[in-house]
């Protein structure tokens, strides 16, 4: 045999160096469960949040506190919560569809809140009323103070 083969070669004892497929598959294994162990927690946890709503409502709701995630505005689940139940009372029951909250349904959410309120000054963000120009014309969120 030549050199160059018994340089590449393992003797009793030698530890391999590097990735091996053992390695490779612990590692792959390793990730695996973390990652569906965090989706799970993460999608029981959802679905915990709003489980007492209707399912119409349920995926509305759903939808504003991601949206609101997304942006990064402060709006708690009793912010949705109580928007909801206003829109319910003013507009009727929240139909169960597959798209969850239009942009629209957002706005109006950040809308009922006391986001845009220069005068409220807090760092916590509370609900108002809900915002619709037609049916509660007394309530500007963008007003500006005297």
């Amino acid at each position: 045999m030549s050199s160059a083969t018994d340089s590449t070669r393992l003797g009793r004892g030698q530890a391999r160096r590097g990735w091996t497929r053992r390695r490779w598959a612990l590692a792959l294994a390793t990730g695996a469960g973390v990652t569906g162990a965090t989706v799970g927690g993460w999608a029981l946890w959802r679905w915990r949040r709003f489980a007492d709503l209707p399912p119409g409502a349920r995926k509305m709701a759903w939808s504003l506190s991601a949206r609101a995630d997304r942006m990064a505005l402060a709006i708690d689940d009793e912010i949705v919560r109580a928007f909801l139940d206003d829109r319910v009372r003013f507009e009727g029951e929240i139909e169960d569809s597959t798209r969850g909250a239009t942009w629209v349904d957002f706005e109006s959410l950040v809308l009922s809140t006391d986001a845009f309120d220069p005068a409220s000054g807090d760092e916590v963000t509370r609900y108002v009323s809900y915002y619709d120009p037609h049916k509660n014309p007394c309530y500007n969120p963008l007003r500006q103070p005297a």
